[in-house]
């Protein structure tokens, strides 16, 4: 595995944990509905916070490993971002890659099963 490889998938590990947390707490706001909506409302935020997790990490290690190379300014830095972000998700949605929608169906799965119910709220 190349030094690339190496930081993309500790990227997506890293952007995985902050989702699933930031998943396990929004799931708090839908604890009293069924199964399915707690499940695609899982899925959703789980999907949304991975890609934008991804996309900041992502931002963060190209700032810190070539900071000679960034533009500094808010405008610079904006534009780099919202570059990262589309660069992270078209890296992980083209080609379509069934593991990682595997994977976060699971996530969603899980956190409606075993998340916070409607006793704990």
């Amino acid at each position: 595995m190349n030094a690339q490889t190496q930081h993309t998938v500790r990227i997506v590990g890293f952007a995985g944990l902050l989702a699933a947390l930031v998943t396990w707490w929004c799931a708090r706001f839908t604890a009293r509905r069924g199964f399915l909506v707690r499940m695609l409302f899982a899925l959703f935020i789980f999907i949304v916070a991975f890609c934008s997790f991804g996309g900041l990490l992502r931002f963060i290690y190209i700032h810190a490993i070539y900071p000679s190379q960034q533009d500094w300014s808010l405008s610079g830095m904006y534009l780099a971002s919202l570059n990262d972000f589309y660069t992270f998700l078209l890296d992980m949605m083209i080609p379509p890659r069934p593991g990682y929608l595997g994977l976060a169906v699971a996530a969603a799965i899980y956190v409606a099963l075993f998340g916070p119910a409607s006793e704990n709220c």
